[in-house]
């Protein structure tokens, strides 16, 4: 088993104190990177994200078409939009999406979770640009994307406002923001981004339904 300070040399590089950092909790990237090996067992420690996979995306796929005016019956439905699953960890998000057609990119700041990313990508000839890093790094680059998707990670944030605020500078204007908080209601939501002309939407999240996605302690 890792210790905190090792796995701190896993996480994405150059996170200072304070400012920007103070949106990542170091002991909740530990608790996933200890995990890594694990994301794509459908009987193990994620097992509930892959429970609620399928309507998950099929949520997630109907709210990208409709919002982009997609035709129904295309077989690769979001062809060429360019999608950021924030907090992909080992991409069970970033694969579906990039089979309906979406140039996906996938950033999460546990390296030991993006390269597990990276191998079932490659496993199934799936071309996705995973990194090891922070929504803050993309900003400071100037990275955008028609929508960008944050699913089970804010209730793992110290501060889901600076998150959600900078998170929501990396949409495009006219573009979408998809949440799932695991305090999100059973009903999806809509709503306008202050400032923005960029529709959110929220999903039904794995607690919904009274169970939790963050991998139990066996």
């Amino acid at each position: 088993m890792q210790t905190a300070a090792e796995t701190a040399t896993r996480m994405a590089p150059e996170m200072p104190s304070g400012g920007p950092a103070d949106t990542l909790d170091p002991a909740e990237i530990e608790r996933f990177t200890r995990c890594a090996a694990e994301w794509w067992d459908s009987n193990g420690k994620f097992r509930t994200l892959h429970l609620i996979g399928p309507a998950r995306m099929t949520f997630l796929r109907d709210a990208l078409m409709r919002h982009f005016g997609r035709p129904q019956g295309a077989s690769r439905p979001l062809d060429e939009l360019s999608i950021l699953d924030i907090g992909c960890g080992g991409g069970l998000v970033c694969e579906p999406l990039c089979r309906l057609g979406a140039r996906v990119t996938g950033i999460d700041p546990g390296l030991d979770n993006v390269e597990a990313a990276r191998r079932h990508a490659a496993s199934q000839g799936l071309a996705i640009d995973y990194r090891t890093a922070r929504v803050e790094d993309l900003a400071a680059k100037g990275c955008s994307f028609d929508a960008v998707a944050c699913l089970e990670v804010v209730e793992h944030v110290p501060d889901p406002g600076a998150f959600l605020k900078t998170c929501a500078g990396l949409v495009r204007p006219g573009g979408l923001m998809l949440l799932s908080p695991s305090i999100a209601p059973s009903r999806p939501i809509c709503w306008q981004l202050s400032g923005r002309n960029t529709c959110c939407a929220g999903c039904p999240s794995a607690r919904t339904n009274g169970s939790d996605s963050s991998p139990p302690t066996r």
